[in-house]
């Protein structure tokens, strides 16, 4: 066999020694241009070799698109990243593989992943405001990189026909295809229809590039972004053909090798590879293989959504009232800034009747996530709806967990990640395995609506607008269901662990389930709270509880005290104290909410529960806490002899002097302010809490 990328072959010497046979049926997809009637300029021609499709012409890469958005808080993704591209500049040529590094970039839909990788266009700029020293040679070539992307969710998916050849033939189409034309179809075609297709292997394909780009640029060292995106894809549909799944992963990490072997053989260029896609289980570097860094993209933050408002609606007469109304804030909260979501919200009101002041931002978004991710409610796509309870249980819990925690229907927890719409944080930048599930609370709505029994009721879960707004009492309605649904969520996840999956809905419907043996801490039940680290680690047992709302006011006056019974008149009739959580009647002295635990040691826990909040004064100070800690236990002091009282203080204000907190003068107290609110609530509640 010749070499295709020969310059020095004549047309008659191609004719004799690959003289195409006469063609025979197409065997190209209905639609599709093969690949001899293809043409810059859409005149016919006929081309004898792939060499002749390729080589002859100039390259086609995309140009840099405007963005709509500034590429926001993501110093963490440069701080890894740009090290160690300079060590594959420094390293080209090198033969020792772990000298050169691959980028594996995983999330939940709409993190920003494809961003990420299309920003190593602007690397010199992040480098210089990070204070990151670049070489005149590499500054140079990194100003105007090649950009290469191969896209699985595009005309880049898997072939039979292309991807049951080497590996480096494999790649080197799809880069070829990627470089040489806007239309991938037409290359992937003419290499499908041709008898050269073993010559086009990734070596002399991203040669070939480099030559090209030399006579343009005039440098001698060129960098190479290869964006390989939604590599999920491939693995997925190499599965539809029969392969398995460690076998299509292990066909997708050969591939990677194969850019790999090309970092090794030359030092004219230098490789930037980086994969991005849901899935951060698919690809396993091997100790002798080259290095992977996986780097995890966090949500952003208030100010960079608020950012991104302003981006959009810069000028708009109405665009500084919007900003600060309330029902707008909740929503841009609602998205637990994901920057699709955010983006979702934001250019929802473009589609319709523009910017206004009456728009209903939650429900636009709602409605957009639901259009955009149809299966999201789809009990199927999840796999059970315990599989879902126990989504929603960890990221209420905050629980650090790993990929590899199975769920009840025997999925791993990387596989939900995978298919896209769970966002797994790392707890530690140096720890990526070990992460924590997020859920934005417009997504954990729509979940919530799909579960047999719903983790909170969904009225309370609503959309505030200009003329129903989200308001404390609104809160304090939700605080007893959140309460129930982290003991109910402490309960999942502990029969989950045991192997006992099949009994979560049974306890979840307070039905009989044994848990004697079975024990959690306060600190668990109240996370972030502050308190002696005695109370905190005060062991109970657990089971579901319904919530009820009182029938009377139990304390008329603060002085009063509470009677003592164990049996609660509420609204829907009598139930027995250890039953439930009971919501205290609106006008209640000292109390909000009140319920019991079983302790493993000592007396019966009582728990009184006093939310506090104010629209003005936002600071509590020291002697206003002592005097509502010693207002519940006078009330309460006849129940000491029966239980052992624990008082909870949950204000969204800010306790002056937060950091000195008297635990001998209040040592019965958990308190919640809002310094601990977030790990409390979790990221999907807080702001229903702060923003009140």
């Amino acid at each position: 066999m010749f070499d295709v990328f020969g310059p020095s072959l004549s047309e008659e010497m191609v004719q004799v020694i690959v003289k195409l046979p006469s063609p025979g049926p197409s065997t190209v997809a209905k639609g599709k241009r093969k690949a001899e009637e293809y043409s810059e300029n859409g005149i016919q021609k006929k081309c004898k070799t792939l060499g002749d499709l390729l080589f002859n012409r100039k390259l086609s890469l995309p140009d840099q698109q405007p963005q709509r958005h500034a590429f926001r808080e993501r110093e963490e993704f440069f701080k890894t990243v740009i090290p160690s591209v300079i060590d594959n500049y420094t390293n080209r040529g090198d033969r020792d593989h772990k000298s050169h590094s691959f980028f594996l970039v995983p999330g939940g839909s709409g993190i920003g992943k494809t961003r990420a990788a299309y920003e190593l266009n602007n690397l010199v700029p992040h480098a210089r405001n990070l204070g990151i020293k670049l070489s005149d040679d590499l500054q140079a070539a990194l100003q105007d990189p090649c950009y290469l992307k191969i896209n699985f969710n595009n005309q880049h998916f898997y072939r039979k026909e292309l991807d049951s050849n080497t590996y480096a033939v494999r790649i080197g189409v799809r880069l070829a295809a990627a470089a040489w034309s806007k239309d991938p179809e037409v290359i992937i075609t003419a290499a499908l229809e041709n008898d050269s297709l073993e010559e086009v292997y990734a070596k002399n394909v991203i040669q070939r590039i480099y030559e090209s780009r030399i006579k343009t640029t005039g440098r001698t060292l060129e960098a190479f972004i290869i964006h390989i995106d939604e590599y999920q894809n491939y693995i997925n549909d190499a599965q539809r053909y029969g392969i398995s799944r460690n076998d299509a992963c292990a066909d997708f990490r050969h591939m990677l090798k194969a850019i790999g072997q090309v970092m090794a053989d030359d030092n004219r260029f230098f490789i930037i590879p980086i994969c991005t896609g849901t899935s951060a289980i698919d690809i396993r570097f091997l100790p002798s293989d080259y290095t992977g860094l996986l780097v995890t993209l966090p949500p952003l933050t208030h100010e960079s959504a608020i950012q991104m408002f302003r981006d959009i609606y810069k000028g708009h007469p109405l665009s500084a009232e919007v900003e600060r109304q309330h029902h707008f804030r909740i929503a841009l909260k609602d998205t637990c800034y994901i920057p699709r979501f955010i983006d979702f919200l934001l250019t929802s009101p473009t589609k319709f009747q523009g910017l206004s002041r009456d728009i209903d931002w939650g429900n636009l978004l709602c409605d957009a996530v639901r259009k955009k991710y149809p299966h999201i409610g789809m009990q199927d796509f999840w796999g059970s709806q315990d599989d879902v309870r126990v989504m929603i249980s960890l990221a209420l819990l905050r629980m650090q967990v790993t990929r590899r925690f199975v769920l009840p229907s025997g999925k791993e927890l990387g596989e939900l990640e995978r298919d896209g719409l769970v966002y797994l944080l790392a707890v530690d930048g140096s720890r990526q395995d070990i992460v924590v599930v997020m859920i934005p609370f417009v997504t954990l709505k729509i979940l919530n609506q799909g579960v047999g029994l719903p983790v909170i009721p969904d009225h309370l879960l609503f959309f505030p607008t200009i003329d129903n707004s989200w308001k404390w009492q609104d809160f304090e309605g939700l605080l007893g269901h959140f309460q129930k649904a982290i003991i109910d969520a402490l309960i999942t996840i502990r029969l989950s662990e045991r192997g006992r999956a099949t009994e979560i809905g049974k306890a979840i419907a307070g039905e009989d389930v044994p848990l004697e043996q079975e024990s959690w801490r306060l600190c668990e039940i109240f996370r972030g709270a502050r308190g002696s680290s005695t109370l905190l680690d005060r062991q109970v047992r657990l089971k579901s509880l319904g919530v009820y709302q009182e029938k009377k006011k139990c304390i008329v006056e603060k002085t009063d005290i509470l009677p003592l019974t164990s049996v609660i008149s509420c609204k829907c009739g009598e139930h027995d104290l250890s039953k439930g959580i009971f919501h205290c009647t609106t006008g209640n002295a000292n109390l909000d909410y009140r319920w019991t635990l079983e302790s493993l040691e000592g007396k019966t826990l009582a728990i009184f529960l006093e939310a506090k909040h104010t629209s003005t004064d936002r600071v509590l100070y020291q002697v206003e806490l002592q005097q509502f800690y010693d207002g519940i236990i006078n009330s309460t002091h006849n129940h000491r002899e029966e239980y052992d009282v624990v008082v909870v203080i949950f204000t969204n204000r800010r306790i002056a002097g937060h950091d000195i907190l008297d635990k001998e003068k209040m040592p019965n107290l958990l308190l919640i302010d809002q310094s601990c609110i977030d790990q409390y609530l979790s990221p999907s509640f807080a702001h229903r809490g702060l923003l009140t």
